[in-house]
This record gives structure tokens, C-alpha cells and sequence, in this order.
């Protein structure tokens, strides 16, 4: 009997745990992952407006038109979601939980994105398990294959922070820690004219 095989096997069982461990840890910095509450500087950029407002109307579940144009005026947070994603669930409880617990002042509006390709029979459920204080958009075609008027989009979940004349001001990548928007408003609004 060779003493080696078993080895040899223990050595590729081994290889192949360590090449899956680097596959999962890839996918999860591709999706974006950080912890729960980080406020890491990596997961937001300070973003320089081109000078254009976002311009943006899409349809809501019930199928009226939702016009960005209607929160001019307030700072607003645009957030790209999937209801597969769990992340991107987790981010809408808390953008829910600030919207509803008066940390988004009348100042600030939310406003969500959905990217799911079926989103009459997965965003319901959605609606009735979370309860959204704030509209739920569906995505067009362009925004489901990552092209948004933002730019392209490179992961979920992802939000943008809106000042009051509608430019861009932050992109903000998986968790929107609630402590950097109210920090970021407190800044801009000391901007304003």
C-alpha cells in the first residue's frame, strides 16, 4: 500500500478548498460586501456634479409615472436595489427605518430602484414585508443591463446622494452609513445660497 495517496489527495481536497475560498472572497468584493454599519471611506465617493440635474421619470408598481423632478428642491438618495439581493434588502430596512423615524427631515426624500427583471410578482411581497415609507421605481430596460443616468452602474446595492438642485453629490456602495448622510446634508446645506 503507498503511504503517499493519501497525501496526495489531502494535498488537492486542500488546493481546492483554498481556490474556492479566493472564488467567494472575489464575488463577495465584486457584490460590493462590507459589514453591517462600516463606514469605510472605500464604500462612498465625494462625487463633482458635471453642472447637469439627474433626469429620470419612471413607472411605479401601480404604473404612474414618478418624476425626479418632483423632489427638487430636497436632498434626495436615488438607491438601486434587487429584491435577490439580500444587502440590497438590508439597505432599503434601513433607509426605511430613517425615513420613518424622522431622520430624514422633510429635507430629504428617498427613493428606490428596483432591478428585477419580474418585478410584479417579486416587488409586492417586498412592499408587504418591509412597508416602504418612500416610492419603489421600476428599472427601465437601460438600467437593468447597468446603464443608468447616473453612469454605469457597478454593483448592487448602490445609491446616489442629490442635492437640492438635483446633482449628484455622493455615490455610496452597499451600506449608506445614516451618520455620514446627516454629516454630508449638514455640509451642503451650509453651501446653499
Amino acid at each position: 500500500m503507498n503511504s503517499t495517496v493519501p497525501t496526495t489527495r489531502f494535498a488537492s481536497v486542500l488546493g481546492c478548498a483554498r481556490l474556492w475560498a479566493l472564488v467567494a472572497l472575489i464575488c463577495l468584493l465584486a457584490c460590493g460586501a462590507q459589514q453591517n454599519g462600516s463606514d469605510s471611506k472605500q464604500s462612498r465617493s465625494k462625487e463633482k456634479s458635471s453642472g447637469q440635474p439627474i433626469e429620470m421619470t419612471l413607472s411605479q408598481l401601480d404604473g404612474e409615472q414618478f418624476d425626479l423632478k418632483s423632489l427638487r428642491g430636497r436632498f434626495v438618495i436615488v438607491s438601486y436595489f434587487g429584491s435577490w439581493h439580500e444587502r440590497g434588502l438590508d439597505e432599503l430596512r434601513r433607509l426605511n427605518g430613517m425615513a420613518k423615524s424622522g431622520d430624514a427631515s422633510a429635507d430629504l426624500a428617498v427613493v428606490a430602484i428596483a432591478l428585477d427583471v419580474k418585478p410584479r410578482h417579486s416587488i409586492p411581497k417586498l412592499m408587504t414585508a418591509i412597508e416602504p415609507s418612500f416610492p419603489i421605481l421600476l428599472a427601465d430596460k437601460e438600467a437593468l443591463h447597468g446603464r443608468t443616468p447616473f453612469g454605469e452602474l457597478p454593483g448592487v446595492p448602490t445609491s446616489y446622494l442629490l442635492d437640492r438642485q438635483g446633482l449628484v453629490t455622493d455615490t455610496l456602495f452597499g451600506a449608506i452609513p445614516q451618520d455620514y448622510i446627516r454629516r454630508r446634508i449638514r455640509e451642503l446645506s451650509k453651501d446653499d445660497p
